[in-house]
């Protein structure tokens, strides 16, 4: 099934939320991405990225992500792929919501060629959401530092997206005791 439409699916079918500190968060993502620098026109590609996650506490996330991004303008053309896992930080419980993110990703630029960079990396970002009941909308800024990346001249990708997910609160069932 493809991602797009099990997203969509779970969007119509998703939950109101409810207070509790369990939650389970779905998104996908869309943007512009830079390979930097040099800051060229022929360095600007799009990315898009999908995640899941599950919330600890009232602020904290732990999410898994995929990420792909290609940058044909580029002579050769790039092809960036990452995955990993990160740690998300709401900086409040408002509806609108600035969020700090740090992980790791293994990130994978390749060429039409097959030449390329593999590496394990820092994931940082920063952005801000907007919840809505379940349905959830925002923007970030995702920095991968490419630290082996003499192959192709870039130590750095930037990606800028707007964001689309749901989130399912934990419903707390309140339990009776007896005595006996």
């Amino acid at each position: 099934m493809h991602v797009g439409t099990l997203l969509v699916a779970l969007l119509v079918a998703a939950p109101p939320a409810e207070a509790g500190p369990w939650a389970l968060r779905a998104d996908l993502a869309v943007g512009g991405a830079v390979l930097a620098p040099p800051l060229e026109s022929q360095t600007w590609g799009y990315v898009a990225c999908a995640s899941a996650g599950v919330r600890f506490t009232e602020l904290l996330w732990l999410i898994a992500f995929a990420e792909r991004g290609d940058f044909p303008l580029r002579q050769p053309s790039i092809a960036a792929t990452a995955y990993g896992a990160a740690l998300v930080y709401d900086l409040d419980l408002a509806p609108f919501v600035p969020f700090v993110e740090a992980g790791v990703a293994r990130v994978s630029l390749t060429t039409p060629s097959g030449a390329g960079l593999i590496e394990w990396v820092p994931r940082l970002a920063f952005g801000v959401e907007l919840s809505i009941g379940w349905l959830v909308l925002g923007a970030a800024v995702r920095y991968y530092p490419l630290f082996d990346s003499d192959v192709l001249g870039s130590p750095a990708s930037t990606a800028v997206t707007l964001r689309m997910g749901a989130r399912w609160q934990a419903t707390t069932v309140p339990t009776e005791r007896t005595s006996r």
